[in-house]
């Protein structure tokens, strides 16, 4: 991201993310920005289940700067940046999540079993 810009990068997320949905049984993790970039159309027709792994704002800022400015973020203003990013992002997350966990307060143990239990509730309520 840093040395070739956000096009080369989102470029290249785009064709591996492309490449998992076509590909992958599994869990695919993605990454912040992949559904601002992807081909809603294409991205909805997909058999994938989309788990939101939510986190309260404030929250969610101070554990992404516990390592530092991100590349993507202005470095005079990083919570300008961050804000600007959240609100255009997480509406989108929403908009597709099947399921929403929150992970603001949890451990890492506790959201990974309410993830299990609501994709199998999930499966057997045939959503």
């Amino acid at each position: 991201y840093k040395k070739y810009g956000a096009d080369y990068f989102n470029a290249l997320e785009l064709t591996a993310v492309k490449s998992a949905l076509a590909n992958v049984t599994g869990v695919i993790s993605l990454g912040g920005g992949t559904l601002i970039n992807i081909d809603r159309a294409e991205f909805s027709r997909s058999p994938a289940i989309f788990v939101y792994i939510s986190v309260e704002q404030d929250t969610l800022f101070k554990r992404i700067m516990a390592d530092g400015i991100p590349v993507f973020f202005d470095e005079e203003n990083p919570r300008h940046a961050f804000d600007k990013i959240f609100a255009k992002r997480e509406p989108i997350y929403k908009c597709y999540a099947d399921i929403a966990v929150d992970n603001t307060h949890g451990t890492v143990e506790n959201v990974a079993n309410e993830i299990i239990l609501r994709l199998k509730d999930f499966y057997i309520g045939g959503q």
